[in-house]
C-alpha cells in the first residue's frame, strides 16, 4: 500500500519501467538492451548528491514497495534496470553493477545492484561476497559512438 501521496508519481513511473524492463529481459537478447546501460567497465564518482535527495528517496521507496505488488516476479535485474531508467530521466549519474557468487549448493547465482553518487538505490548486499563481473557507468553528458 502506498501511504504517501508524494510517492505516487514515483510508483507509477516505477511500475511502467519495471514492466518495460521485465519485457526486455524475457523477450529480447541481452546484447540489445545492455547497450543502453552506459560505459562498460567504468564507474561514476561517489560524490554527494544531496541536491537530488527527494528524487533518490522517491525512487528507492518505489523500488522497495512496488516489486512486491506487481503480478510477475520482479528480481534484482529488472529492479536495477528500472531504477537506472528513472535516474537517467532525471539526468543523475549512476553505476549499474553485475556480480556472481556460488550458493551453498555450489550453483552460480547472479545479482545486480545500482548506485547513484554516494547512495545505493537497489540491490546492494554488503554481507554477500559477490564477485564483480561488470560495471556500467551512465553520465548525463555521455556520448555513445
Amino acid at each position: 500500500m502506498i501511504r504517501h501521496r508524494k510517492l505516487l508519481k514515483y510508483c507509477v513511473e516505477a511500475l511502467v519501467d519495471l514492466a518495460f524492463c521485465k519485457y526486455q529481459i524475457v523477450f529480447t537478447r541481452s546484447q540489445r538492451y545492455t547497450a543502453h546501460y552506459g560505459q562498460q567497465h567504468c564507474e561514476t564518482l561517489r560524490e554527494d548528491i544531496s541536491t537530488a535527495h527527494q528524487d533518490i528517496i522517491g525512487i528507492k521507496c518505489a523500488l522497495r514497495v512496488l516489486p512486491r505488488m506487481v503480478p510477475w516476479r520482479s528480481k534484482c535485474l529488472d529492479q536495477a534496470m528500472a531504477g537506472q531508467r528513472m535516474l537517467n530521466r532525471r539526468r543523475l549519474p549512476n553505476t549499474l553493477y553485475f556480480g556472481m557468487m556460488r550458493d551453498e549448493n555450489k550453483a552460480l547465482v547472479a545479482h545486480a545492484w545500482l548506485r547513484c553518487g554516494d547512495r545505493w538505490i537497489v540491490g546492494y548486499q554488503p554481507h554477500q561476497p559477490h564477485t564483480l563481473v561488470a560495471t556500467y557507468a551512465w553520465m548525463p553528458d555521455f556520448i555513445t559512438s
